[in-house]
């Protein structure tokens, strides 16, 4: 790692949580560049069952715009607003926002020339897990970087070590790709392993993170918020201030 690495954060962010933040904190580490967070829009996801079907349709339970504002008020409260750059490329594409049509459209503008480096997509294990259904799975891996997360805590023991189970993910994804597809360690520190990924003349990297974030839900935090009978203090550890205040004001 060179820290001069841009990473892309994408999500629904709905709403953000401190799992979120801790996920930013941790690629503030990595990079002395803005970490760009993509806030979804009209609920049109990655995951597809083939390359030639289109976005799966996904119902968000705040605006855009409620979300993005949520985002901005969180990032402030941790002190990662000068950090971050919250980019509205998928409300600009407007229902042509696979990852893939991200990822092309902030190239252009955060890294526009051949020698420049490649963007990082930062994702979590359960979507590397299904990352072969993706639309132009292979062409994204021959075009940038991947930065993947483990899943995070939960109160029993994993069956394995995160990073184990991570890497294990990894292999069985280039074996589902096929295509030559080769993945040799390269790199191993105390918070990451480094891989170089090689297809044919393409070579791009896999960053498979050790530390996995805090274990928060958006689903438990929605069901919490639209419960009878709210209880502010049951969602201290999830939200940050700001965006508590938001959500729990009176209507």
């Amino acid at each position: 790692m060179q820290h001069a690495e841009t990473f892309v954060y994408g999500g629904s962010f709905d709403p953000c949580h401190k799992a979120h933040l801790w996920v930013v904190k941790f690629l503030t580490t990595l990079t002395h560049k803005k970490i760009i967070i993509v806030p979804s829009y009209q609920g049109v996801g990655y995951l597809t069952t083939s390359h030639e079907s289109a976005p799966a349709a996904k119902t968000h339970w705040l605006s855009f715009d409620t979300r993005r504002q949520l985002l901005l008020m969180s990032l402030q409260d941790h002190c990662l607003e000068e950090l971050t750059t919250i980019h509205d490329v998928e409300k600009q594409l407007a229902g042509r926002n696979f990852t893939m049509a991200v990822l092309n459209q902030l190239q252009g503008e955060y890294s526009p020339t051949t020698d420049s480096p490649r963007l990082w997509w930062v994702m979590g294990q359960d979507q590397l897990h299904h990352f072969h259904q993706w639309h132009h799975a292979y062409q994204l891996l021959q075009s940038f970087n991947l930065c993947v997360f483990p899943r995070p805590t939960s109160p029993a023991p994993p069956p394995e070590p995160p990073i184990h189970s991570l890497t294990r993910h990894t292999y069985e994804l280039m074996a589902r790709l096929g295509d030559g597809t080769v993945l040799d360690h390269q790199d191993s520190r105390p918070t990451y392993d480094l891989y170089t990924l090689t297809s044919g003349s393409s070579c791009r990297e896999v960053l498979l993170i050790k530390s996995p974030p805090p274990s928060i839900s958006s689903t438990h935090i929605r069901q919490r918020l639209t419960a009878p009978a709210l209880d502010k203090s049951d969602l201290t550890s999830f939200l940050t201030p700001s965006a508590l205040t938001y959500l729990t004001r009176p209507t």
